[in-house]
């Protein structure tokens, strides 16, 4: 990371600069921290992500057991549904992977965002196509269980990154 000395403006080539090494000027406030929420963020996007392959798989084998019956319906849900909640979950997994990973390295807030955002959107599903299953409580209570982990987890890394969007622009 290259500074600037407010001082003398010479420029300061080493990485981590106590002084200025031609005016003795401090230097350590005018660095700035680097904070954990990214790498939190990214933590808790790729854990989402990997609730949402066991949904997306999960989906994708529920629509291929009854493709069969696609005229009609499984429970009350129509079977698309979890073609839907398939396609959505491996989605929420290839998004919410390179989200998270991006994060981990403070690189491209926007597709950081968009990862925990697709792993969010594949809960939401998920939780809707269960609980519209027709069972009562039964269906909302599985959809809730399978869901809200996910989405929790989604909406405190967008939190995290959201708050440490600043950290993505800084140099080094």
């Amino acid at each position: 990371m290259v500074l600037t000395c407010p001082r003398c403006g010479k420029e300061v080539q080493d990485p981590d600069p106590i002084y200025c090494p031609y005016c003795r000027t401090p230097l350590k406030s005018i660095r700035s921290r680097k904070t954990g929420l990214p790498t939190a963020g990214g933590i808790l996007t790729i854990i989402a992500a990997c609730l949402c392959i066991v949904w997306g798989i999960m989906g994708m084998a529920m629509f291929l057991a009854n493709i069969n019956y696609s005229y009609y319906y499984y429970g009350s849900v129509p079977v698309g549904l979890f073609l839907a909640d398939g396609i959505l979950g491996l989605l929420g997994f290839a998004g919410g992977l390179a989200g998270g990973i991006l994060s981990l390295k403070r690189r491209n807030l926007g597709l950081s965002l968009l990862g925990a955002c697709l792993t969010m959107l594949s809960g939401l599903v998920v939780t809707l196509t269960f609980g519209s299953m027709g069972y009562g409580f039964n269906g909302w209570a599985v959809g809730l269980m399978f869901g809200i982990p996910t989405i929790v987890l989604s909406m405190l890394s967008l939190i995290f990154i959201g708050i440490s969007g600043a950290e993505f622009y800084r140099q080094g």
